[in-house]
């Protein structure tokens, strides 16, 4: 029984949409073992005993199941036993192995688990794309980004420092497009423009990801460090922070409960961040043994998702005991993102909560406003304001207030010709600009010419009711 994706023909409806998109016999097999092995080691239990030093060593409680996940992973079972119950570090030449007590060995056992799908989903998503898509870089593309926004919840961690992250370089490069979209409209139609001044939060991305006094690469350092602490991260990160900065804060009283915290004036608003977990999760909890056994999988394909450490081929002789951190690699995998999004003509889709219980044809106005603010909608509307709010094609000012013109609209061989004569006869004291294609206005212009016209047609129609 079951129902969605647990419906027992979705394994086959899977199966048929890969071959579909052309996706081989062994190809499915090979994703076949890899699932087969993410089940298999998130089933593992372990027992724990004194070693004969005294520590807490974990030991796999049944072997047939560490044997079953051996075989779809296809390496040495006793190897991966020992990776996932032992740790192995270089210091000064010397090897030191350390026992896993049993919680820490059911952690590596999860780490691997979501490593191998994690890895497998990419490779998924990297075949269809060259099987239906042809060879990067010969075909245009149209690429769709889906973000949800600045997040800032009653408990706010390290996956929101990631997320609003994201959001501020998102924030930038929507604020710079907006910007540029103006200028260029500008340009393109001859129109006279000055500097716009908008609301820049660099600063923000600066605090965040500074090279060496940043918020990620300070909790990398506190990471890379045995003795690292949330609290000696949250102290350098203060003492890198200018005097009176309005960006960073640490509140003086801690919460009842969790750890060190500091705030982050963000773009969207304040957030305040609990740390307690920082370390843990920004450090990758894949151990190197285990990258390694798997990158020697005789399943070639498997294999090849977990390519050997670059330093280690090199002939580094110590092993870091932190490989490249969760922070880094989500740094790098964002300015991929910004790359590819600054090389691309991008519009952007809005998209606004109306109210909090998902009704039609009612509208909460302080949810809608706070929406668009943090959405920066108010900043692009006061950047297109700044100079001339109101652009209409000639044909449309025409059409609009041609009338109030008289004959001056009727002067001139072209559109734009005409649209200029009305424009000066209506607007003497300026507060226009005529363009190659367009009308453009000055603030408080285009109300004015609405209530002239209003006035107008009213006059009109009393005309015609008195005729009548």
């Amino acid at each position: 029984e079951g129902d969605g994706l647990h419906r027992p023909e979705a394994w086959k409806e899977t199966v048929a949409a890969l071959e579909v998109v052309g996706f081989g016999p062994e190809e499915v097999q090979t994703l076949r073992r890899m699932l087969s092995a993410v089940l298999h080691l998130t089933s593992l239990a372990f027992d724990e005993a004194e070693d004969s030093h005294g520590q807490r060593a974990a030991a796999v409680r049944d072997t047939a199941a560490s044997g079953r996940a051996a075989r779809c992973l296809q390496v040495p079972q006793t190897a991966l036993e020992e990776g996932l119950t032992s740790r192995t570090t270089i210091v000064g030449g010397e090897t030191l192995v350390k026992a896993l007590d049993a919680v820490q060995a059911a952690d590596a056992a999860d780490a691997l688990a979501k490593a191998v799908y994690g890895r497998m989903f990419e490779s998924i998503v990297a075949r269809i794309n060259q099987l239906v898509g042809g060879k990067e870089g010969e075909l245009p593309f149209i690429g769709i980004l889906d973000i949800f926004g600045f997040e800032a919840f009653e408990t706010n961690s390290f996956e929101q420092l990631c997320i609003n992250f994201a959001n501020e370089m998102l924030q930038a490069q929507f604020n710079a497009d907006t910007f540029r979209f103006q200028q260029a409209e500008y340009e393109a139609e001859g129109v006279p423009w000055q500097h716009i001044e908008y609301e820049d939060n660099t600063a923000i991305i600066e605090l965040l990801a500074a090279r060496r006094v940043g918020a990620f690469a300070l909790l990398d350092e506190e990471c890379r460090l045995q003795t690292g602490t949330a609290d000696s991260f949250i102290e350098k990160l203060a003492r890198s922070r200018p005097a009176g900065d309005e960006l960073f804060s640490v509140p003086k009283l801690k919460r009842a409960k969790g750890g060190a915290e500091f705030s982050i004036k963000h773009y969207a608003g304040l957030v305040t961040y609990e740390t307690s977990l920082f370390i843990v999760k920004n450090t990758d909890p894949l151990l190197p043994e285990l990258s390694e056994l798997i990158g020697n999988s005789e399943c070639a394909p498997l294999a090849a998702l977990f390519p050997p450490d670059a330093k280690k081929e090199s002939g580094a002789k110590s092993r870091a005991l932190f490989s490249t951190t969760v922070g880094t690699r989500f740094k790098e995998q964002l300015g991929s993102l910004m790359s590819a999004i600054q090389a691309t003509h991008v519009h952007y889709v809005r998209c606004v909560k109306p109210n909090p219980k998902s009704v039609s044809a009612e509208f909460d106005n302080a949810l809608v406003a706070e929406q668009l603010r943090c959405a920066g909608m108010l900043e692009a509307i006061r950047i297109s304001r700044a100079a001339y709010p109101h652009r209409l094609p000639c044909g449309a000012f025409l059409q609009l207030f041609g009338g109030l013109a008289g004959a001056a609209a009727a002067k001139g061989a072209t559109p734009v010709d005409r649209a200029g004569s009305a424009a000066a006869a209506l607007l003497p004291d300026g507060g226009y600009c005529v363009g190659k294609t367009k009308v453009f206005l000055r603030p408080g212009v285009m109300p004015r010419l609405e209530a002239r016209r209003t006035v107008r047609r009213a006059m009109a129609v009393i005309a015609l009711q008195t005729a009548f």
